[in-house]
């Protein structure tokens, strides 16, 4: 959300600096947050191929900020070679591709609800396991199988207290 809010003008509309993405990809986006489920995914299928091109063209760099805020933060712990990270809402794999730029990873997982951007984020080859999944039911993992947990543009889909402890 915070790269959204970044780009919104004074009269509260998101702007994009191409206008040829933005009038293909914006005119839905803020509606879609309240439409359902159905809704979000049918947009994000729709967006799967371009993601990159469309978030890139807002400045949008939240991945690589919050995988460097990671790596500072919890350093010694990602030193551990089986460390376990779940990317909830991992989209197209941009946080994947973030984390393996740092150094490889061999068990990430990712959890989104489109299915055609987890067919994107396949092609990164950054994902142990990838599986479509609502984040607002039970999530499909393990309890206490995560050493780190990452959720990174998604938080506008999601209502106040939706993923628990008990979820994951």
């Amino acid at each position: 959300m915070l790269a959204l809010s970044a780009l919104k003008g004074s009269n509260s509309e998101l702007t994009w600096p191409d206008e040829k993405c933005g009038t293909f990809y914006g005119s839905n986006l803020m509606n879609v947050q309240f439409a359902g489920v159905d809704s979000v995914a049918q947009y994000y299928d729709k967006l799967a191929q371009d993601y990159d091109e469309a978030v890139r063209a807002w400045g949008y760099c939240l991945p690589e900020t919050v995988v460097e805020l990671l790596f500072k933060h919890a350093k010694n712990d990602l030193k551990v070679p089986d460390v376990t990270l779940l990317d909830l809402g991992c989209g197209n794999g941009l946080v994947g591709e973030a984390l393996c730029k740092r150094r490889p990873f061999n068990h990430i997982a990712g959890l989104d609800i489109s299915q055609k951007s987890l067919d994107v984020a396949q092609k990164r080859g950054c994902y142990l396991k990838l599986q479509q999944a609502d984040l607002l039911k039970k999530l499909p993992v393990q309890k206490e199988s995560f050493d780190f947990l990452l959720c990174i543009g998604t938080t506008s889909y999601l209502g106040k207290g939706t993923i628990t402890c008990h979820s994951v």
